[in-house]
């Protein structure tokens, strides 16, 4: 594995989260906790658009966006909750990417309010503090108790978007994990292989007929001028413990016109096929 396929496997592509959790617990959870959270938000700031006809058309404008945006996540957390739960791929994928954009609008607002709160001019918060308070010392404490709470909203908007980005590389893990499944549903039976490289019909185990003739050996080269059901993988289905040897080697064909006086080997001893009844009578064919 190369080191940018590692770092693809490491964000993107692990079943677990948070160390040893899995993706889809985590999945189901945080669109429960994103509906709850969205829908009261898109509640209060519709209910103080429609209460509030003070509002300019900037703020109006703002706390209407900010609606639709919490209404719309809201909306598509339904449907990352009931795709996590009944493992719906169309649905989770749907949230991921809701998730992507939202984290995408919350930067670019935190990034404006964090810039007027850094470089909002210093004449503006002295006026603030003066106009608040009268005495000199306390006023400096003002500004001092300023800049703590820029500090303060910086530090907690960069913890919530560092939270709302693991959480939607979490649930790009849940989306290929759904993905990797439904491939591996979508195989024959006697090629599924899971995590462990175990399955149905392991690659490795060899077959070998009544007489001990190797009849498939996955690590020697295919010979092309057998027919292709001579291999395991188009071959019927026979009852073979892992790792022991069991491989026919009949060959397609015509029986030929001895066929039914040719001795076959089995642990009772040697007799003719159908010259053999169950109680060891001979009948002559």
């Amino acid at each position: 594995m190369g080191f940018f396929s590692g770092i693809k496997y490491w964000f993107f592509e692990r079943h677990r989260f948070c160390c040893c959790l899995p993706v889809r617990a985590g999945v189901i959870i945080m669109s429960f906790l994103n509906l709850v959270v969205s829908a009261l938000l898109s509640i209060i700031v519709w209910y103080e658009v429609a209460s509030t006809p003070t509002l300019d058309g900037t703020e109006r404008g703002s706390f209407i966006g900010i609606g639709i945006v919490e209404t719309l996540l809201a909306l598509v957390s339904v449907l990352g909750f009931v795709g996590a739960v009944v493992r719906k791929q169309s649905f989770v994928t749907v949230y991921c990417y809701a998730l992507y954009v939202h984290f995408v609008i919350n930067l670019a607002v935190a990034g404006y309010f964090l810039y007027v709160i850094l470089h909002a001019e210093q004449a503006d918060a002295v006026k603030a503090c003066k106009d608040a308070i009268q005495n000199t010392g306390t006023q400096d404490q003002c500004l001092g108790l300023l800049h703590i709470a820029a500090g303060l909203f910086g530090g907690l908007a960069g913890f919530l978007l560092l939270l709302e980005l693991y959480g939607a590389l979490m649930a790009t893990r849940y989306v290929h994990q759904v993905k990797t499944e439904k491939r591996k549903a979508r195989l024959p039976l006697n090629l599924r292989r899971s995590t462990d490289g175990s399955g149905l019909m392991s690659g490795y185990v060899r077959y070998t007929d009544a007489n001990g003739e190797a009849w498939y050996d996955p690590v020697a080269p295919k010979d092309h001028e057998r027919p292709e059901s001579m291999y395991s993988y188009a071959a019927p289905y026979h009852a073979a413990e892992v790792g022991t040897a069991f491989s026919p080697s009949h060959r397609a064909g015509v029986p030929s016109e001895e066929y039914g006086r040719e001795r076959w080997a089995y642990a009772g001893g040697e007799d003719e096929e159908k010259g053999v009844g169950s109680r060891g009578m001979d009948v002559e064919v």
